[in-house]
């Protein structure tokens, strides 16, 4: 009489006589997998963090889903969402930029200096040339005398930070354009573009429940 195989020995038995792990379907499996497949890339934690921050601010506020406010964040995320584009080609090819920051400085100042008593495409034009040649030091510096781009940037950082504040000499610029001839026209276009968004928002708050 033998005794039971020692290689089952550890196994349960389901109701149908079938391994209890058996019982749990392939789309389920592989349902399971794909979930914890999404958790292993790098943005999902920062996406899931920007939707509950979405979802808590929309039903906590009555202003968050505004023309306005969204008008707003757009404004405010063009300058670090431009900057990040350029420190993302960076460090795509082993590399890093300290200085981005500070050539954006600099070429802001430029470009506003010009602006107050010159053309604003011409301020755009001078902006653009010092942000350029600013990063094109940087590059040479880092090519032609082989210094490592944390060092060389960071010190290149201070300079341009230095010149930037000598440049202005700690003062602002004021900027004053002048109306458009059509001005009724721009003014009818912001007010159909708030209307429009609003009557969105509304039916969303509608379908979701948010509070208005």
């Amino acid at each position: 009489m033998t005794g039971p195989d020692p290689g089952l020995r550890g196994a349960r038995i389901g109701v149908a006589g079938e391994p209890e792990g058996a019982s749990i379907s392939a789309p389920s499996l592989r349902l399971g997998r794909r979930v914890r497949r999404l958790f292993t890339y790098p943005t999902t934690g920062p996406l899931g963090a920007l939707i509950v921050i979405f979802i808590v601010f929309s039903v906590g506020t009555s202003t968050f889903l505004n023309a306005g406010n969204m008008s707003l964040i757009a404004q405010q995320s063009v300058v670090i969402g431009t900057l990040a584009l350029g420190q993302t080609l960076i460090i795509l090819v082993s590399g890093i930029d300290l200085a981005d920051g500070a050539i954006m400085v600099l070429g802001t100042v430029v470009a506003g200096s010009y602006a107050s008593h010159a053309s604003p495409l011409m301020a755009m034009a001078l902006g653009l040339l010092a942000c350029v040649l600013t990063a094109a030091a940087n590059g040479v510096v880092i090519a032609w005398f082989r210094l490592p781009p944390f060092i060389a940037t960071l010190g290149m950082y201070t300079v341009i930070a230095a010149g930037a504040r000598v440049y202005t000499d700690s003062r602002s610029f004021p900027i004053n354009f002048r109306p458009p001839r059509r001005a009724w026209v721009r003014t009818r276009c912001q007010r159909l573009h708030r209307d429009l968004w609003n009557d969105v928002v509304g039916r969303a708050h509608a379908c979701l429940g948010l509070r208005a």
